[in-house]
């Protein structure tokens, strides 16, 4: 009797959201990609190895921003926040390739 109880509120909530509008067919594809290139203000330090590449990211603009290393043939970095002044080192090894720092 209690999963009855629970599938008839399941489908009386689905119910009254595709009534309200609410519902979502799919998932919208801008809110999962990440927001655009970085600003002007974040620096951006390549070293080119021969086995192994980094890239040192910083924050010169005055207001916190959240970025993320993009890379080709690699796993992208976690998106990290930075604030003003602030920045991080990240590595990575053949055959990834940077491919930039946008934000997320």
């Amino acid at each position: 009797m209690g999963r009855t109880v629970r599938t008839f509120f399941a489908m009386a909530s689905v119910a009254a959201a595709v009534a309200a509008g609410a519902t979502t067919a799919h998932a919208d594809p801008a809110s999962a990609m990440p927001s655009g290139a970085a600003p002007n203000c974040v620096d951006v330090d390549l070293t080119d190895g021969r086995l192994d590449d980094y890239v040192w990211v910083t924050n010169y603009c005055p207001y916190r921003l959240r970025l993320k290393v993009v890379l080709a043939f690699a796993t992208d970095k976690p998106c990290d926040s930075y604030e003003p002044n602030t920045g991080r080192l990240y590595y990575w090894s053949y055959p990834g390739r940077f491919d930039g720092v946008v934000t997320c």
